[in-house]
């Protein structure tokens, strides 16, 4: 099979056009992978404050129960009796466990 020639000047013409054209692709990529990077963080930020708000609401639900178990030792009659109470409060207790390793 014979080879086609391009000479010099043209070969040297494309080698730089195919240099220019893979540096912008390359910087088109970091670009893109930038962007998606900084949204993901983004997106980690707001589930990260939504998470903590909502560790801070079941803390003050464990407090509430809590508080009402030491002055409603039994429960409400026909409501609620003391031991669901203290099964609810236990459960609110292991969500608060398993939810410690965030840092709010």
């Amino acid at each position: 099979m014979d080879r086609v020639s391009i000479g010099p000047v043209k070969g040297l013409r494309i080698a730089v056009a195919a240099f220019v054209l893979s540096i912008v692709l390359t910087l088109a990529v970091v670009a893109i992978g930038g962007y998606l990077l900084s949204h993901k963080t983004n997106e980690g930020s707001e589930t990260h404050e939504a998470v903590c708000a909502l560790v801070s609401d079941l803390e003050e639900r464990t407090k509430g129960t809590q508080d009402f178990l030491a002055a409603h030792p039994h429960g409400v009659p026909g409501l609620a009796s003391g031991s669901q109470l203290r099964e609810s409060l236990h459960n609110q207790e292991r969500t608060l466990d398993a939810l410690n390793v965030i840092t709010c």
